[in-house]
């Protein structure tokens, strides 16, 4: 069963990424819409090229971190190092993003969360004993 700090990871990017997704496609259509309403064409162009590149990259982080997350039920190592290096960029986003970017990096460094990547079967979190290196 996976552990609890990092199931709350995993909810957190999956949060996070639905998030990136709604407000890159609302940050589109806004653009477009305000575009056409101010009836300049060179506003309207800019606006419509502001609208796809925001809107594409909003759903591009979005299925990353989507990704992330489900990456983290699957245990897969990648989700891990590309988790922990959104979690410390995270940092930089005071205050909210602070506090997530805390909550993740503390919940990829637990003792059960390296050893569910590491492939322990069966994790009996009140009779855990980490891995001898």
């Amino acid at each position: 069963m996976i552990p609890q700090k990092l199931k709350t990871n995993a909810t957190i990017y999956k949060v996070l990424g639905w998030i990136y997704i709604i407000v890159g496609v609302l940050v589109g259509i806004g653009l477009i819409v305000g575009g056409v309403l101010t009836g300049d064409s060179e506003a309207m162009v800019g606006m419509i090229i502001g609208a796809v590149v925001g809107g594409i990259l909003g759903i591009i982080f979005g299925l990353l971190y989507l990704a992330i997350g489900k990456g983290i039920h699957n245990r897969k190592e990648w989700a891990k190092t590309v988790g922990f290096i959104f979690a410390i960029l995270m940092l930089l986003s005071i205050p909210i993003g602070t506090i997530l970017g805390i909550i993740l990096l503390l919940g990829f460094s637990d003792e059960q969360s390296k050893a569910w990547f590491s492939g322990a079967e069966n994790m009996d979190p009140h009779n855990y004993q980490p891995p001898q290196y």
